[in-house]
């Protein structure tokens, strides 16, 4: 049976949660033996990808990114955060902010798996695709 990045990633995340802080640094070097021994060092990118995913949901952590076309006054950034964070059960964010110009006004929020796509640039396209059906 082939062994998965994302058992790998589950069974150092669940050793590491059991073993608390005691003795993590020996939890790792195992895991980097086990990984070495099976030729699986390949794996790691997508096991720590899978580690990060799991570590977030276990501690209730959304990660997103905002597309904005131009720079936003805090308050109405706050209002963002502040609304992402009710919507998600009051979960903690990390939100990275990011500036694109070629959406030209509104903004694209990703959350996790989930897309919220209202640029102008989008309604403009879609605008244009109506008219031409």
């Amino acid at each position: 049976m082939k062994i998965t990045a994302k058992q790998y990633a589950n069974a150092l995340f669940e050793s590491l949660k059991e073993a608390g802080n005691k003795k993590q640094d020996e939890i790792i070097t195992n895991f980097a033996n086990v990984l070495i021994s099976y030729n699986h060092v390949s794996y790691l990118p997508n096991i720590i990808n899978n580690f990060n995913k799991i570590w977030d949901k276990d501690n209730n952590i959304i990660k997103g990114e905002i597309v904005i076309a131009r720079e936003i006054g805090e308050n109405i950034e706050k209002e963002i955060k502040n609304f992402i964070k009710k919507e998600n059960g009051n979960k903690v964010l990390e939100i990275e902010k990011r500036i694109d110009k070629n959406i030209k006004g509104g903004f694209v929020l990703r959350l996790g798996d989930r897309l919220v796509d209202a640029s102008l640039k989008t309604r403009v396209e879609d605008l244009k695709n109506k008219m031409i059906d």
